[in-house]
């Protein structure tokens, strides 16, 4: 009992101290803020006249006493310094205050100036970006891995419907299965349809630009041509003891590319291996939300009879179907 008496007078006789050491500090202040009264009211004016020079300089004059310099903070906190717009001229308040220096950042630019300056700036961006790609579009399909032979294709000749498809694909997200028999155009469309995504901005998302005109190696991290058939030599050449790569590696690689372009699905021997190889890339691109486009001489309905069900289920899910018919191109 003894001891939990002496705790409570211990308890009540902080408690009495530190409310006499509140009180003493409300009083300095009190008489700080009186002794300044016409300092601070002098501030006051001059922030209200817009001169803040004048009002850091009197402030400076009194910043040693805290009390005051607080109160001090606060007026210039509630009257933002202004300035004017580079561009337009119009009046724009100051961001980003200084409390030790009484301070406000110039943004130079109001909004609407600013983000014009922006859009000029995307403008120009995508002018560069657009001429640099029209320069070396052969070596960027090179090392997207198209053959020399498809380098010249384009949406001529293909119709209009065909085109209008394929331009929905380049805006939006979704991917693209093109087929129909041999010699139709399949790979040649496909391949006219990666030049024009090539050629946007907004699909080199994870790498910027400079590192893109800067090393032209790297549009193949965003960009690949494969046909199916050498994608499964390629996974299957690494079960070679010599080999550097891996299966999972390889099969990673293709499931993180922006944008794929698989040539020939159905063509393979549908054994289970195949099959599991497949969805394993399908299925991951798809939950990516990454843009793949497919050639096949087979319609989807026969593509689901020739592999399963569930690598059809996902190509459906997040393509648009495109069939090409009329005469042999390659004969004509």
């Amino acid at each position: 009992m003894t001891t939990e008496r002496s705790d409570n007078n211990e308890n009540d006789e902080l408690k009495r101290m530190n409310d006499e050491l509140k009180k003493k500090r409300e009083n300095l202040k009190a008489e700080a803020l009186k002794d300044y009264g016409g300092m601070l009211a002098e501030i006051k004016k001059h922030l209200a006249k817009g001169d803040y020079a004048m009002a850091r300089q009197l402030a400076g004059d009194i910043s040693d006493t805290a009390f005051v310099f607080k109160e001090i903070i606060k007026f210039f906190q509630e009257k933002p310094e202004t300035f004017h717009c580079n561009d337009c001229g119009k009046e724009i308040e100051g961001v980003m205050f200084k409390e030790r220096t009484l301070t406000w950042r110039n943004p130079y630019l109001c909004e609407s100036c600013e983000q014009k300056e922006k859009e000029n700036e995307i403008d120009r961006q995508k002018r560069s970006y657009g001429n640099f790609v029209e320069r070396k579009m052969p070596e960027i399909l090179k090392i997207a891995g198209v053959q020399k032979l498809l380098f010249p294709a384009s949406f001529e000749n293909f119709p209009s419907t065909v085109v209008q498809t394929c331009k929905r694909s380049v805006m939006g997200k979704h991917g693209l299965y093109i087929w129909g028999g041999v010699g139709r155009g399949k790979t040649w469309l496909s391949v006219a349809l990666l030049k024009e995504l090539i050629k946007t901005l907004d699909v080199a998302k994870e790498l910027s630009n400079s590192s893109l005109t800067s090393d032209i190696n790297q549009f193949r991290k965003m960009y690949r041509f494969i046909y199916v058939s050498s994608l499964l030599m390629e996974i299957k050449s690494s079960y070679d003891i010599n080999s550097s790569l891996t299966e999972q590696g390889i099969i990673q690689e293709y499931t993180k590319i922006p944008v794929l372009v698989l040539d020939d699905i159905g063509s393979e021997k549908p054994t289970e291996w195949v099959r599991e190889r497949l969805n394993m890339i399908i299925y991951d691109r798809n939950l990516r939300g990454l843009k793949t486009i497919y050639t096949s001489n087979i319609a989807p309905e026969e593509l689901q009879e020739r592999l399963d069900e569930r690598i059809t289920s996902r190509i459906h899910q997040q393509c648009e179907i495109i069939q090409l018919g009329g005469p042999d191109r390659r004969r004509q």
